[in-house]
This record gives C-alpha cells, sequence and structure tokens, in this order.
C-alpha cells in the first residue's frame, strides 16, 4: 500500500503502524465485550438497580472483540458493569457460599 506523503515527513522504506477498518455495522445496542461474564452457564451482565448490580441474561449477536451486540436482555439506557464486572461476580459467589452454610 503506497502513502500520500507530500510533505515528505517519511523517509521511503519506513515501517508504520496503522489500523485498517475493512467493514462497518451498525448495532442499535451494543456493550463492552469485558462487561459479559458467564455465571451458571449463561451470559450476563450486571445492571444497577436500586439495591445495586443485578445480573441480567443476556444474548449477544456480533462482536468484534472490543464490543458485542445485544439482542436482549439490557435496554438502552441501562447502567451495566463496564469493567471490573468480575469483582461483582465473585462478590456474588461469597454472598451465595455464605448464606449456604
Amino acid at each position: 500500500m503506497l502513502l500520500d506523503n507530500p510533505e515528505r515527513r517519511w523517509a521511503p522504506g519506513l515501517y508504520v503502524t496503522a489500523e485498517v477498518t475493512l467493514a462497518e455495522t451498525a448495532a442499535p445496542l451494543a456493550i463492552r465485550s469485558e462487561a459479559v461474564q458467564t455465571l451458571e452457564d449463561r451470559s450476563v451482565v450486571f445492571v444497577r438497580d436500586d439495591k445495586g448490580f443485578a445480573p441480567h441474561e443476556v444474548t449477544l449477536g456480533r462482536s468484534d472483540g472490543e464490543f458485542a451486540e445485544v439482542l436482549s436482555g439490557v435496554q438502552i439506557g441501562d447502567t451495566y458493569a463496564a469493567a471490573n464486572s468480575f469483582i461483582i461476580k465473585a462478590e456474588l459467589g461469597k454472598s451465595s457460599a455464605e448464606h449456604s452454610h
């Protein structure tokens, strides 16, 4: 691939790092892939409610690795744990273990 270099900023033969978008697809609703956790063999996202965060089972569509299309389970406008959701999952597991004693 040749790059325009009218100001001669790059010397011939230099390497560059680039990100190329091959295709774009619109999704009505997408969430960060790192927000998705597996809980009892189900894909869930922790959505904020009046008591904190609750697991919502989600059905996902296409993903680019960073974002995943949501087909069901989360609504536009919902606040969800986008990062570190594994901490919420761990806390949920601890409280379940405490109740089983």
